[in-house]
């Protein structure tokens, strides 16, 4: 079962691979051709299959809004990058 992903600033999307016996995410891959999975995956869409929607994702106002990644720390960089990988109840996506 595939779920797919939000798209991130000019970025294709991605596909995200679902386990068939947990429904655990395993894997991701990006929506480019001659990508194997990816391949995989429209032969899975040809046969009538409907990933699952992409999760709404939630905005929350950024202590670092208006500041450049650049200028920003490894640590706030990572900062960052777990409050997008997390849900609204902290657990990872």
């Amino acid at each position: 079962m595939y779920k797919l992903t939000n798209k991130i600033a000019n970025q294709t999307y991605n596909v995200i691979l679902v386990s068939d016996k947990n429904g655990e995410y395993r894997t991701s891959f990006p929506s480019v051709d001659g990508n194997a999975d990816y391949e995989r995956y429209k032969i899975w869409l040809a046969a009538g299959n409907t990933p699952e929607p992409a999760d709404v994702p939630v905005i929350v106002e950024s202590k670092f809004k208006g500041q450049k990644p650049k200028d920003l720390t490894p640590d706030e960089r990572n900062e960052i990058l777990f409050g997008l990988l997390l849900d609204k109840n902290g657990n990872i996506k």
